[in-house]
């Protein structure tokens, strides 16, 4: 399967709960029919707030059903974005990361 759909969240220390990336990840991942896929960079030096990784997580989970998700991490992981990593149904990491 081809990965047609991709979003770039980037990391921020400023990253609230409810930003235009989470607005419009959710209404992504809420269009996609099942079958299709949909890669999630995140990029950025800084940190999810714990909130805002939950978030993130509910709006994952709440895909619709065959809906595939792939996560590619750009930069390294702490804290509670992991959580964001591992929601995906397959990760990647960069290099060094």
């Amino acid at each position: 399967m081809k990965i047609s759909n991709l979003i770039n969240v980037t990391l921020t220390n400023e990253l609230a709960v409810f930003t235009p990336e989470l607005i419009a990840l959710e209404q992504r991942l809420q269009e996609m029919k099942a079958g299709e896929q949909f890669k999630l960079n995140l990029i950025g030096p800084g940190q999810l707030l714990i909130d805002t990784a939950l978030a993130m997580y509910e709006i994952i989970m709440a895909r619709p059903t065959g809906v595939r998700l792939h996560v590619h991490s750009h930069s390294w992981l702490e804290d509670a974005e992991v959580l964001v990593w591992l929601a995906g149904d397959t990760r990647t990491l960069r290099s060094g990361a």
